[in-house]
Formats: C-alpha cells, structure tokens, sequence
C-alpha cells in the first residue's frame, strides 16, 4: 500500500516549490540563458499564467507531459519535482554579479 502524507493541493505545492527552485538555480548557472516563465511556457507549449500558477501552487492539475519538458528544459529529474523540502518556501536564490570592485545582487 503506498502511503501519501501530502493532500492533493500539497503535492501541487511542492511541486511548483521545487520547479521554481530549479529554474532559479538553472538561472543561477546560466546567466546568459535565463530562463524566465514566460520562455519556459513558450518552450513547454503553454500559457504563462499556467507556469505562474504552478510555481506559486495555485495550479490544481498539471500533466506528466509538460512536467517532462520542464525538467528536461531545466536538466533535473522529473522526480526532483516530488521531494518535499521544509526548507523551501524559507530559501532565497540570490545571483551576485562582480563588476571590478563593485558587485551587485539580485533576487531570483
């Protein structure tokens, strides 16, 4: 028997956490091909209102099919979608860029 501590609406939850993770540390890794949620809805054929509502866990419903092409458009696992952080919805992706001696942060 499979055990499923989430609600229906906590999966979805955790779901849009970690693709929102994962596109801010995708974006972290390649500042010069950031990925914003309006390029992954073009890239994954969908609305940007749809890739916004997943990352902020208002979405009710999301197929396996675009999840694939999330994970695949962020090169992580689709699993990594799954995992339950505590520490999530407390992380804050920051980007420093150096210029000389100056150096600038910007919230992802």
């Amino acid at each position: 028997m499979l055990y499923i501590k989430e609600t229906r609406g906590d999966i979805f939850k955790i779901i849009g956490a970690n693709v929102r993770y994962y596109r801010g540390l995708y974006n972290l890794n390649h500042p010069n091909n950031r990925i914003s949620q309006a390029k992954m809805a073009h890239m994954c054929n969908v609305s940007t209102g749809l890739i916004g509502s997943l990352e902020t866990g208002k979405v009710q419903g999301i197929s396996i099919p675009v999840l694939w092409n999330i994970s695949q458009i962020l090169g992580v696992s689709i699993d990594k979608f799954f995992e339950s952080r505590q520490l999530l919805k407390k992380q804050i992706l920051v980007s420093i860029c150096f210029s000389n001696d100056n150096f600038t942060i910007f919230r992802i």
